[in-house]
């Protein structure tokens, strides 16, 4: 029941703050909010042709945004950290060649997820991984294909 009750608040908070934007009007000193304006800056990443730095930014706007969960911002953005820092380098070190071919070599990451998810299912992955793979793609694709990005085209 408690449950319930929080639930019902916070989605009575979600309209609230919706009802406010809405009623929002653009000022001479304030810039009017970006939800207040009909979209957000997420129409901008186009994910079948972007590099593994683009990636982790648009990762990172995308969960800011509320549209990845943290798991899936933690698995887009993983790999471009991990070269940045030098983590994926057993000496600790940035290596110069990994981070330019991460900052500079375009990839499909819908591809990429696709194949990601054959092979976990051709290897027998825990059901869970199977899942938050399927659940990471359908979002990817949402966002690229299904009104979200820039590229939705209605049939």
């Amino acid at each position: 029941m408690k449950v319930q009750s929080q639930s019902f608040v916070y989605s009575q908070q979600q309209i609230q703050a919706q009802q406010a934007v809405a009623s929002e009007k653009a000022g001479k000193t304030l810039p009017q909010s970006q939800m207040a304006n009909g979209h957000v800056d997420s129409d901008k990443f186009d994910f079948t042709d972007m590099t593994m730095k683009e990636l982790s930014q648009a990762s990172k706007a995308l969960y800011d945004e509320g549209v990845l969960t943290l798991g899936q911002h933690a698995s887009l953005s993983l790999h471009y950290s991990a070269t940045s820092t030098g983590l994926n380098q057993g000496d600790g070190q940035v290596s110069l060649s990994a981070l330019s071919k991460a900052e500079n070599d375009r990839v499909d990451v819908i591809a990429m997820q696709k194949e990601r998810l054959r092979e976990a299912t051709a290897s027998g992955a825990p059901a869970s991984q199977i899942e938050f793979s399927k659940e990471l793609l359908h979002t990817l694709e949402a966002y690229q294909f299904g009104g979200a990005g820039k590229f939705y085209v209605s049939a």
